[in-house]
């Protein structure tokens, strides 16, 4: 760690910035080694390593480095608060830290929001939301989610699809929302899939549509959200279950305030389907770095 510290110390220090050689050292961090550089950057050189980056570097190539060196749990923290402070939710931002997550990714985000606020992430959330979308979110923070590891039972999977037409297509008096919420938060990725299929099969329509008809405004957008995670084939396991976004780039979406906000996540990088692999993204940041000092140059 004491190398990648002087490294970084080295490509900030002085006149300029080395730009390939900060993403040369943060790019093949896993969440520990990123914890370690930042600690044996400070023991060594008496200075804050995100002040440094914050400093030296600009736009969303800033932020995806300061991402970088924070980690993914620290990062899905700042973001959940970043979600909910101030005046309206930044709703894009807060489904994609909480929604489609494992059990124990919840369980270590609301820890260490915890530990970071001095408050539950549970609270915050409740405070910022309408009551249908706030009950959404009561039962994503509960991490009550079956396991990838659970079995697709077919029987189950024909009662929760007969459970959702019900709840939809099938109601005379308006949708049961709660009872589709408790579906679609409750299953695994796999479960879901499975639940999906079978819907097209028996009803000969799609289940997103169907969500369409019958949800609007943040709750139609989270569930959509939960429902695309079925279509992501699963990664290998890093710090969470989902990997961190190596590679950030912007993407603009309109918060409840009306305004625009910019953000990278992990939701960014697979629109774009760009490289989770460290080698790729090495390339990738660089490219986008070329990129910037062609621009300038012109």
């Amino acid at each position: 760690m004491s190398r990648q510290a002087d490294d970084l110390r080295k490509a900030m220090k002085g006149f300029g910035t080395d730009e390939k050689a900060l993403i040369a050292v943060l790019a093949p961090l896993d969440p520990l080694q990123a914890a370690g550089v930042r600690q044996a950057f400070t023991q060594r050189h008496r200075r804050d390593l995100l002040k440094d980056i914050e400093s030296e570097t600009s736009g969303y190539f800033r932020d995806g480095l300061m991402a970088m060196a924070r980690g993914p749990l620290e990062q899905d923290v700042l973001n959940a608060n970043k979600a909910i402070k101030g005046f309206g939710t930044k709703e894009a931002i807060l489904n994609d830290v909480l929604l489609g997550r494992s059990n124990a990714d919840m369980n270590a985000i609301k820890a260490h929001y915890h530990h970071v606020y001095k408050k539950s992430l549970e609270s915050d959330v409740k405070g910022d939301l309408s009551l249908k979308t706030e009950r959404l979110f009561d039962m994503v923070l509960a991490a009550r989610r079956n396991e990838e590891s659970s079995p697709v039972i077919p029987q189950q999977i024909e009662a929760d699809v007969s459970e959702l037409y019900r709840a939809t297509e099938g109601s005379k008096i308006g949708c049961d929302q709660v009872a589709v919420c408790a579906i679609l938060t409750q299953r695994s990725d796999g479960q879901l899939r499975a639940i999906s299929q079978a819907y097209r099969q028996k009803y000969h329509r799609e289940l997103a549509e169907v969500l369409k008809k019958n949800f609007s405004g943040h709750m139609d957008d989270a569930l959509l959200y939960i429902f695309s995670m079925q279509r992501i084939a699963p990664s290998t396991t890093l710090h969470y279950s989902r990997p961190p976004c190596r590679v950030w780039e912007p993407r603009t979406t309109s918060s409840s305030t009306g305004s625009s906000e910019s953000i990278g996540t992990n939701t960014a990088c697979r629109k774009l389907e760009a490289p989770t692999d460290t080698s790729s993204s090495v390339t990738w940041l660089n490219a986008y770095v070329e990129k910037q000092e062609a621009t300038t140059r012109s």
